[in-house]
């Protein structure tokens, strides 16, 4: 979405669409696709980012309650998380170890 704000997404979606049909010109349909993509991405995201603070918010409120052992647990997970999200995915083209 070159210059139009996310509101205006779906409206600008619906002219390109129309453009489109008016015109037979794929550029049209294919910038609205793009656009509509660009839209679903920012609101996956956005979700995605409402769920990552809700989480960080509950063990927030639960690390005062939390035993040495728990927290020291949950560190741990956390570490071996981020571990794994770092390492390259099994698809690579690099045989296995």
């Amino acid at each position: 979405m070159s210059t139009q704000n996310i509101g205006d997404a779906a409206l600008v979606f619906i002219r390109e669409l129309d453009k489109f049909d008016i015109t037979g010109d794929r550029s049209e349909l294919i910038n609205g696709l793009r656009d509509q993509c660009l839209t679903r991405m920012y609101d996956s995201a956005t979700h995605v980012e409402k769920a990552r603070r809700s989480a960080l918010e509950i063990l927030i409120d639960r690390i005062p309650k939390m035993s040495d052992n728990m927290l020291i647990r949950t560190i741990e997970f956390r570490d071996l998380a981020k571990d794994l999200l770092e390492k390259p995915s099994a698809s690579s083209t690099e045989p296995p170890p």
